[in-house]
């Protein structure tokens, strides 16, 4: 249908849910301004997942049309980075935004796969976001800090200085071999331990 949610109806949603998930065309702030969504109470939404910013051609339309009709100093709010300091300021816990834009089928098989890990390994989004990205059986390395007393290294070429006489750590980069920017697309801000479970209470509720 050509139906969709009004600003009022998603502004509805944000307060009245313990958590928020958008998946569609275009993006999110297409639906409702960044001046609606600061005078909202967030503290009982708690989590926030805008995968947005899919590309179409009747995304780029409805996109066009809106940014045409809003003030200048509006638009320049309209960014992921804006959006989730707006959702922060507002009582949100974690966000989760997509920064780039995405095909529609990449951006439900990532979130497909986001939502199964969270709730199949019992984990927070931060620790899914990870295995969606590096899906993989055995875990990460765990961070090691060097020791000052260690053995010395083997002996090999030593690295040229630098114009300032200040020589350069040899630094030693391994990217994964199936790389995809896409997957890197989604970002967390907030607490990345919040999992899916029971919503917590509203106050005086039983």
């Amino acid at each position: 249908t050509n139906s969709q949610c009004s600003a009022v109806e998603i502004q509805e949603l944000l307060q009245t849910s313990s958590g928020f998930m958008y998946c569609g065309i275009g993006k999110l702030f297409s639906l409702i301004s960044p001046d609606l969504l600061t005078c909202l109470n967030l503290s009982g939404c708690s989590l926030h997942i805008i995968s947005d910013n899919v590309v179409s051609a009747h995304a780029l339309r409805y996109q066009t049309l809106c940014e045409e009709q809003r003030d200048k100093k509006l638009l320049s709010l309209e960014t992921p980075l804006q959006l989730a300091g707006l959702l922060y300021l507002n009582g949100s816990v974690l966000s989760l935004l997509h920064f780039e834009q995405c095909s529609s089928d990449k951006n439900i098989s990532f979130l497909t796969s986001l939502i199964r890990r969270t709730v199949e390994g019992d984990i927070g989004f931060g620790a899914a976001l990870h295995a969606t990205r590096f899906p993989s059986d055995t875990p990460p390395p765990p961070a090691q800090t060097p020791d000052r007393k260690g053995k010395a290294k083997t002996a090999g070429k030593k690295p040229e200085p630098g114009p300032d006489g200040v020589t350069a750590p040899d630094v030693t980069i391994t990217l994964p071999d199936n790389l995809d920017p896409s997957d890197y697309n989604m970002a967390a801000f907030g607490v990345p331990h919040v999992a899916l479970g029971e919503g917590v209470p509203a106050k005086g509720a039983k």
